[in-house]
C-alpha cells in the first residue's frame, strides 16, 4: 500500500508534509488525499487519547455493510472521509482536510452521529 509507504518512510510531520504537498503541486490530489486520510486512521488508533475512546476507525471504502446501511452511506464519495465507533457505540464520521499551514485548530460539526 503506497500509503503506509510515504506514512513509514517519512522521519517527522514536516518531511510528510513536504511530501503531501509535493503531490499537490503535481496534480496528484487524490493520491495526497487517500494518503492523508490514512495518516489521520493511524493517528486516531494509535494516539492513547482517540484510542481510549475509539474501539473502530474506518476508511471509507473499509466501512463494514452493517454500519453502512445503519448510517445510509452512499456509494458515491461526498467527503466522508473515516468513520470512528465509540467506546459508547456512537458512530461519527470524519472529514480529513490536509492544510498547508496550521497555525490553529480547525474544528468543525459532525454531522453524523448515531448510536
Amino acid at each position: 500500500m503506497i500509503e503506509n509507504t510515504y506514512i513509514k518512510n517519512s522521519k517527522s510531520w514536516s518531511e510528510f508534509s513536504s511530501k503531501i504537498n509535493l503531490l499537490i503541486e503535481n496534480n496528484k490530489k487524490l493520491q495526497a488525499g487517500k494518503i492523508y486520510e490514512k495518516c489521520v486512521q493511524l493517528f486516531l488508533q494509535t494516539n492513547p487519547k482517540y484510542q481510549a475512546a475509539l474501539k473502530h476507525v474506518w476508511l471509507l471504502q473499509d466501512v463494514p455493510k452493517s454500519v453502512r446501511e445503519k448510517l445510509k452511506l452512499p456509494n458515491a464519495d461526498e467527503g466522508i472521509d473515516l468513520i470512528a465507533e465509540t467506546n459508547q457505540n456512537i458512530l461519527r464520521n470524519n472529514d480529513s482536510i490536509f492544510c498547508k499551514k496550521v497555525d490553529r485548530i480547525l474544528s468543525f460539526p459532525n454531522p453524523i452521529s448515531r448510536t
